[in-house]
């Protein structure tokens, strides 16, 4: 499908979904993406895309410019679902962008060189952590071998967020993939080492990764969160993506990526995007005003010889090897109104004194999960809804005996809670009992 990308104006093929008045017809088709959608008069010939190719329909359609998102500017707009909504726009974004020891995942770091970035997940290999993010976001020039960038330290959070950089650098970049110019890249991913106890290990506002996803059904609901737009959704609408992604003036060709829709702003580069069941999909590397994009994870690990840190087994990861302590609480409920029983939706659910908060569903549950120091902070709920009395709850709990297993590598106690809200789980997480992280 390269060949496509030789005619005016189109930055982006991939195998997706004809798309008929806005919505999804379910006919597999050659999806042809474009900076700017034209009446074909305005075009010149051999720029006109071709109706069929290969035996498949084609389907242009209007993505806009694609670029690394360390630069993006996005029209207000156009901007990603966001599950986050606020009075205050800031506080949406606030715990992104602000110095964290020890860090989780999904938030700014960078290269000190670097405007802005996101730190994706947490990795390993037999020599210990690391943080994986794009090479991008982690190296000064994205052509070079490490040995050869001339600036090296990761800070966190990335030089935009930091007010005093040097006083912020939390690793070393050690492993990246250089961008090629001349032929197609597959990955843009890199690698800095962090010390074991800077590393919450966990990815802020999801928690950790459940394992991996290896095939990529279309419509494939999924989620992120990155330093820019925090926690958003979006679905799988491409596979088998070529790509030229532009950086500054120079435009480089990857091959073999997913299309989500919008789902990403300037800044969310590096984040792991995951299904609904927490598993890995893809990590970010670059959008548009229309599309975000991502390398598939396994493709990732295998470049960087690296496996992911996950809740459970996986063939290409490890068993969790953290510190006892718990690394967050998960709180799960269901508002109704007191008169009729009915569900409440967009009920606000606010950890009391904090910014942290979750919005009930159309069937009135809702979930919010905490860090244990956030619970030092305050310790009730506040519950919030246009209409109703402002309604706190006190989550002073007390243990009770029953346990749930959750697998080899770790344990969930349940705790009942007084108040109205049906149930708190705390994680904890063990180490395994041999000597370092095994195999599975």
């Amino acid at each position: 499908m390269e060949d496509l990308l030789k005619l005016g104006n189109v930055v982006l093929v991939y195998r997706g979904h004809k798309i008929k008045d806005g919505n999804d017809t379910g006919e597999e088709c050659i999806c042809v993406g474009v900076v700017r959608k034209l009446p074909e008069n305005r075009l010149r010939e051999k720029d006109i895309v071709p109706k069929t190719y290969n035996g498949l329909k084609t389907d242009v359609i209007e993505v806009g410019e694609i670029v690394f998102q360390d630069s993006v500017l996005r029209t207000d707009d156009s901007k990603p679902k966001t599950d986050l909504k606020t009075d205050n726009p800031i506080s949406k974004t606030e715990s992104t962008i602000t110095r964290c020891r020890p860090f989780p995942c999904g938030i700014s770091g960078s290269n000190l060189s670097v405007e802005r970035g996101t730190f994706g997940a947490f990795v390993r290999d037999d020599k210990g952590i690391y943080v994986l993010s794009c090479n991008h976001v982690l190296s000064c020039d994205v052509t070079k071998p490490v040995e050869e960038q001339k600036c090296r330290e990761i800070i966190q959070p990335s030089l935009t967020d930091s007010a005093h950089p040097n006083d912020d650098v939390v690793g070393e970049l050690c492993r990246s993939i250089p961008f090629k110019e001349n032929s197609p890249n597959d990955v843009d991913a890199a690698v800095f080492k962090v010390d074991e106890d800077l590393a919450d290990q966990r990815i802020l506002n999801i928690g950790l990764p459940s394992g991996i996803l290896r095939e990529y059904p279309l419509n494939l609901e999924v989620m992120k969160c990155g330093r820019t737009s925090c926690v958003t959704r979006g679905k799988l609408i491409g596979t088998d993506a070529t790509v030229k992604i532009k950086l500054g003036t120079v435009y480089y060709l990857f091959r073999d990526q997913l299309v989500f829709s919008n789902m990403s702003d300037s800044g969310d580069s590096g984040s792991l995007i995951l299904d609904n069941k927490k598993r890995a999909v893809a990590l970010l590397i670059a959008g548009s005003s229309r599309i975000t994009i991502g390398t598939p994870i396994t493709k990732v690990l295998r470049a960087l010889n690296i496996e992911l840190v996950c809740q459970q087994e996986d063939r290409l990861t490890r068993k969790v090897d953290i510190a006892l302590e718990p690394l967050s609480f998960i709180i799960e409920g269901r508002v109704t109104d007191e008169s009729t029983g009915k569900a409440l939706s967009d009920v606000t659910v606010r950890l009391k004194d904090t910014s942290l908060f979750s919005l009930s569903n159309e069937s009135g549950y809702y979930r919010l999960e905490i860090g244990s120091k956030d619970l030092q902070h305050s310790k009730s709920l506040v519950f919030e809804k246009d209409g109703y009395r402002l309604k706190e709850v006190d989550l002073k709990c007390r243990s009770s005996t029953n346990y749930i297993r959750a697998g080899k590598s770790g344990t969930q106690s349940r705790w009942n809670l007084t108040g109205s809200v049906p149930k708190l789980l705390r994680r904890l997480f063990r180490r395994d009992s041999r000597d370092g992280a095994t195999r599975s």
